[in-house]
């Protein structure tokens, strides 16, 4: 199209313009420039299609924030056409805008995820301390159980009963411990 247009050009500077040497090139230069423009309109058009879709797509990963969603909204209408610089210069900043709400609700999602992690692992812990508390418990209880078929006077019941009593507070505390 530029060797066209020099072309052109060319012709129109010449002293003695040649007029039907001119016609065609008018007509050729005018053509490609036809071609052009709408080649650049379908590119246009297809570029805010992909625009539309894009706001679209970081509409549906937001988690459920209405003051996302409303912004969304109205990013998707100021892309409608038609399209000024103005506009898209706002788009530009509005875009910015969400995608810097979506960066600080990750951010936000992923600490409550450790802290859940977090919290979990804890409660786990504690549960396989209770758990060990609980097995101790019962082994002391089994063991005095079996010294019981052996006891013949008080005297001998008194540190049985100690045992038990001390193996009782221990749990109790082991199983406070974790609550």
């Amino acid at each position: 199209m530029s060797r066209q247009a020099v072309q052109l050009l060319e012709t129109l500077r010449s002293p003695a313009v040649d007029l039907p040497a001119l016609l065609p090139l008018l007509s050729g230069f005018s053509q490609r420039a036809s071609l052009a423009a709408e080649e650049q309109g379908e590119i246009k058009q297809t570029l805010l299609k992909l625009l539309q879709l894009i706001i679209e797509n970081i509409g549906e990963l937001s988690l459920d924030e209405q003051c996302l969603q409303g912004q969304i909204d109205s990013l998707v209408q100021a892309v409608a056409p038609p399209l000024t610089l103005r506009r898209l210069d706002d788009v530009e900043r509005r875009l910015q805008d969400v995608l810097g709400r979506q960066r600080e609700a990750k951010i936000r999602t992923l600490e409550a995820q450790d802290a859940m992690r977090q919290m979990l692992t804890a409660f786990i812990g504690h549960l396989s301390m209770m758990n060990q508390s609980s097995t101790d418990f019962q082994f002391h209880l089994e063991q005095s159980e079996r010294q019981m078929a052996e006891v013949r006077t008080i005297e001998d019941l008194t540190p049985l009963l100690k045992r038990v009593i001390d193996a009782t507070r221990s749990m109790v505390e082991d199983t406070a411990g974790c609550a």
